[in-house]
């Protein structure tokens, strides 16, 4: 079979910006140095520059010194004229092409679409938990951004045992660490009972079972009121 010599279109997608290819072989009778065809332009074509409606004006053909890829260009000239300078050497690629350039701004890879290691961090906080949402996100950058945020503060705070006295009554931390309560000691425990089943059932074991809330308050703090109390009578 012979090789059919049609060529292949290529699909639309990849005509935008495809850098030009060397042109077809052109016989031309022209002198390498300068000239060649003599090419008439009415004055239609020239109406900003000639002086008259209805004349023609006869000009030069002049071609370029061919590209890297083999393209010359052919300007239009009177008669006498030469080049000086080359009319496309300030011509980049950004201007031979229709499609939006993108940001300049230089990110580095190692941070993927990140900026910096700290967006990566928050980043990574951020979605290596899944009961987070987007708006716990941003309030966590607005406490970053307030302008009393201190780095030095967050990092000499003693975390575990912060969290640990907030469920804690004012009866069982010292004076210095308990100023901070006010309340009298009640607080709210919920309440579960443990319920036996027969290994023969259908859920054996033993379940527990929510069955409300309860308001409490440690005997040792109310004895503590009770004597401490100067309006109380025995």
């Amino acid at each position: 079979m012979r090789k059919s010599s049609r060529q292949i279109r290529l699909p639309a997608r990849y005509w935008d910006d495809v850098l030009p290819e060397r042109p077809p072989p052109v016989q031309l009778n022209r002198e390498e140095d300068s000239t060649s065809t003599v090419v008439d332009y009415t004055s239609a074509t020239v109406a900003s520059q000639a002086t008259a409606a209805n004349t023609s004006i006869s000009l030069v053909a002049f071609w370029s010194r061919p590209s890297a890829f083999g393209v010359t260009r052919k300007y239009a000239m009177p008669p006498g004229s030469r080049f000086i300078h080359d009319p496309d050497q300030s011509i980049t690629l950004s201007d031979l092409t229709d499609i939006p350039s993108q940001g300049t701004v230089a990110r580095c890879h190692k941070y993927g679409p990140f900026s910096n290691q700290s967006a990566l961090s928050l980043a990574h906080w951020y979605w290596k938990s899944p009961n987070k949402s987007m708006r716990d996100f941003h309030d966590l950058l607005q406490i970053i951004k307030n302008p009393t945020f201190s780095i030095p503060d967050v990092a000499n705070t003693g975390w575990n045992a912060a969290f640990c006295a907030l469920g804690e009554n004012r009866e069982d931390l010292d004076d210095a660490d308990s100023a901070w309560i006010e309340d009298d000691g009640w607080k709210t425990v919920p309440i579960s009972i443990d319920v036996p089943f027969h290994r023969r059932m259908k859920n054996p074991g033993t379940h527990s079972y929510f069955v409300g809330n309860m308001r409490c308050r440690s005997i040792v703090s109310v004895i503590k009121e009770k004597l401490t109390s100067q309006t109380d009578q025995p």
